[in-house]
């Protein structure tokens, strides 16, 4: 008797297992580990809606990407930055005034505190904009100044030294496939390939 009970409770339990079997292979359209830029990609798990996944999982797992989106949505970091295409022209936001090289007097260091314009090549950020590609918008950066600041002068100097661009490749979609472009992360101080020491 104690027998029979036990297997019919058994299979009671199976049975009302399946409704959540069958749930759970209906809910395979949605994937829940994509990044939160890729969650609109639904449908029926076919080779064009995998691979569409795959790639938008490629470019929104990009370390540096994901900071970009991240600063992005910040309204108060991008209050004033320009918005520029991939041919550098401005397409929005009048600029704040004209950004030059800065000299480093106390007030100036006083009143900015970010790293990228107390460096010695300091640089500016700015939006690249392609609404072709995805993603439409990414955090790049400009240097300010064509020598590099003397701490001692605290001011430009461009004989022996020059502010030079660092880039990081990312991958971005652009006419359906994913490729890759140079972001700008920041500025750096280097010495002239011709230059010689006295």
């Amino acid at each position: 008797m104690y027998f029979t009970v036990l297997i019919a409770m058994t299979v009671v339990v199976n049975v009302s297992c399946l409704p959540f079997v069958i749930q759970n292979q209906d809910s395979a359209k949605f994937d829940a580990t994509l990044p939160p830029q890729c969650q609109h990609i639904e449908g029926e798990n076919s080779t064009a809606v995998m691979m569409e996944r795959e790639d938008c999982r490629r470019i929104f797992e990009n370390e540096y990407i994901q900071w970009s989106e991240k600063m992005l949505a910040d309204p108060a970091f991008i209050a004033n930055l320009e918005v520029v295409n991939s041919s550098d022209e401005v397409v929005s936001r009048t600029k704040r005034g004209v950004q030059q090289c800065p000299a480093f007097t106390d007030e100036y260091l006083a009143n900015n505190l970010e790293s990228n314009k107390r460096s010695t090549s300091p640089w500016k950020f700015v939006v690249n904009s392609d609404e072709s590609r995805i993603p439409q918008h990414l955090l790049d950066s400009r240097c300010l100044c064509t020598g590099c600041i003397d701490i001692r002068k605290r001011a430009e100097i461009g004989e022996d030294l020059l502010s030079k661009p660092m880039f990081v490749t990312v991958p971005v979609k652009k006419s359906g496939r994913v490729t890759s472009v140079d972001v700008t992360i920041g500025c750096t101080c280097i010495v002239p390939i011709n230059h010689h020491a006295n």
